[in-house]
């Protein structure tokens, strides 16, 4: 019987690592919620939300031409402004960076490398500002941005608006007696969209532990080492795939999911080359798997020696399962592959919760993905004695006492 130590000792790593990953997702998204400060002309650091109303005699009002302030990502929003603030912005218009000239700002949330014309507007002396409420994820400032805003709110809000000319405090743009509403998609598409890649990810990650590619070519149980890299890999794409269908946006794919996918990716190739883990009776598995393929082809024709033999095989190769082989290193569940799977498994549940609710690809903390390393590290060191071959060969047996005298 197994110490019971041992199950303490996972029970108490279990819940250090949930600790862990939970602090690091919720500095993350405390990280993400805060707005993108503005500097001043003067170097100070305003708060964006600033109930600032235009001078008296000028006017900042989004343009609609139904009457709705209904907008979509990847559409426009025009403001026009009138009075002194339409001069103040010409007048900044010939000494201010392009594209520096004017910051759209949605919920306190600065919009920042929006792209943006501005044109004279039908009325003599106004100015319109046209803005494409685009999220280039290639762009840090902008892709932070709306990540910001999309923390905050859902993907279809009720958003203040306000506009900051050259850096300046931010001022209330009207938008009538309605709000602004700002989608980001549909939220039945979204919910298809999120749902559908869901089940696509457990249904690819059962039909791969169903197939034989996540097994040991040598000893036909299910390896630790592909399993992760086909874990990272199918989550990966997915989540890029919904987050396509959801914004027609092709996701940047940061530098530390690149860093996860190498670290599965190299713990898997590890994992081949040093070897397989000595299992009781491991060398002889797939050799019994050819060995049960022949007899069931044999169907009725197979003699009673041999349909018990098929028995025989089949309870043999059934009583491993997958959580069992990815854990036993060959003389029962291991701590330092226990690890390597709750790590696997509660990084890849807060990675999807973080696209899901920004659909944008997580930056995980550097020391987390050292963590990551290190733990994947210490399997690779302790698979050095698992795949030094086949278990100690037994004992050759005394030599025979000599035969007695004869009389």
């Amino acid at each position: 019987m197994r110490s019971p130590m041992r199950w303490v000792s996972i029970a108490a790593m279990l819940s250090t690592v949930t600790a862990y990953v939970v602090r690091a997702q919720d500095v993350a998204d405390a990280g993400a919620a805060k707005p993108v400060e503005m500097a001043t002309p003067s170097g100070q650091l305003p708060n964006a939300v600033v109930n600032l109303q235009p001078p008296v005699g000028s006017s900042l009002a989004v343009v609609t031409t139904d009457g709705g302030y209904f907008f979509r990502l990847h559409g426009k929003l025009t403001i026009e402004a009138s009075g002194a603030v339409a001069t103040n912005i010409r007048t900044q218009y010939a000494t201010t960076q392009p594209g520096k000239l004017v910051t759209l700002v949605l919920d306190g949330v600065p919009l920042n490398n929006l792209p943006y014309v501005i044109t004279d507007s039908p009325t003599p002396g106004n100015v319109l500002l046209t803005f494409q409420l685009t999220r280039d994820s290639s762009d840090d400032q902008n892709r932070k941005a709306w990540d910001a805003l999309l923390t905050a709110n859902s993907y279809e809000m009720e958003v203040p608006v306000y506009l900051s000319i050259a850096n300046g405090v931010a001022q209330v743009v009207s938008t009538g007696k309605q709000s602004a509403v700002l989608s980001v998609a549909n939220a039945s598409t979204v919910k298809v969209v999120s749902g559908g890649a869901l089940l696509a990810i457990v249904l690819l990650l059962v039909l791969l532990v169903r197939s034989d590619w996540l097994r040991d070519g040598n000893t036909g149980y299910y390896s630790l080492g592909k399993s992760q890299m086909a874990f990272w890999g199918v989550i990966v794409f997915m989540c890029v795939i919904a987050v396509f269908l959801i914004t027609g946006t092709l996701e940047r794919i940061p530098p530390q999911t690149l860093g996860l996918l190498g670290i599965s990716g190299a713990t898997g190739l590890g994992s081949l080359l040093i070897g397989s883990s000595p299992f009781p009776g491991a060398k002889g598995a797939k050799p019994l798997r050819i060995e049960l393929e022949a007899l069931v082809k044999k169907g009725e024709a197979a003699t009673a020696e041999e349909k018990q033999r098929i028995t025989e095989i089949s309870t043999l190769l059934d009583r491993r399962n997958f959580l069992k082989d990815i854990t036993d290193d060959g003389n029962g569940t291991s701590f330092h592959r226990v690890q390597v799977v709750v790590w696997t498994v509660l990084l890849g549940v807060v990675f999807v919760r973080s696209v899901a609710a920004v659909m944008s690809m997580p930056e995980f903390p550097e020391s987390l993905l050292l963590l990551m390393g290190i733990s994947n590290a210490t399997y690779l060191g302790f698979k050095f004695p698992e795949g030094s071959g086949a278990a100690p060969a037994p004992a050759p047996a005394p030599p025979a006492p000599p035969a007695p005298p004869k009389s």
